[in-house]
Parts: C-alpha cells; sequence; structure tokens
C-alpha cells in the first residue's frame, strides 16, 4: 500500500461573473470560438427587422387604402341621405297639393 497513489481531490473551476455573461460562442478572452454563427445571427436579426419593416409599410399602405375607401363612402352615404330628403319634400309637396276626394 505504500505504492498507491491517492487521488487528489478535483479542483473547482472558479467561476467568474464573466461566464454568466459571456455568450457560449466567444471563450474567456472575448473572442468568437465560431465567427460565423455570430455574423449569421446578426444577419438574421437584420433580415427580420427588415421583412417586419416590409410587413408594417404594407400595413400602413392598405390602412390609407382602407381610410379612403371609408371617407368615399361616408360621402356617397351624405349624398344618398340628401337626395331622400329631397324626394321625401317632393313627395310631401305632391301629396298636399293633390285635391282631396
Amino acid at each position: 500500500n505504500k505504492f498507491v497513489r491517492k487521488k487528489s481531490p478535483k479542483k473547482k473551476e472558479k467561476t467568474s461573473h464573466l461566464d454568466l455573461v459571456q455568450p457560449k460562442w466567444q471563450d474567456q478572452k472575448g473572442h468568437d470560438r465560431c465567427p460565423t454563427l455570430w455574423h449569421t445571427w446578426i444577419m438574421n436579426l437584420e433580415y427580420i427587422s427588415k421583412e417586419k419593416e416590409q410587413q408594417l409599410l404594407q400595413s400602413q399602405e392598405t390602412t390609407q387604402i382602407l381610410q379612403s375607401k371609408i371617407s368615399r363612402l361616408e360621402h356617397l352615404l351624405q349624398l344618398k341621405d340628401l337626395r331622400i330628403e329631397d324626394l321625401d319634400m317632393k313627395l310631401k309637396a305632391a301629396l298636399s297639393a293633390r285635391p282631396m276626394r
């Protein structure tokens, strides 16, 4: 037993606050382990951002078109109301001018 080597306890790895914040694709010095992953991530964010911006512009355009259609329909409704009032007055005038039997 004299020659049996005792196992030394495992050393605990020191963890710093950087370990908690450091992205997994970066080493302790902040160098990229996989730069393509980082660039791909950025490119995806840019693509999503541009896509959302395009969707927003399309939604704004659609909203503007619908608002102009609503305005046109409201105007037509006013014209119809005026026409109905005019015809109603003419009908009343014709009925009152008509001799009673």
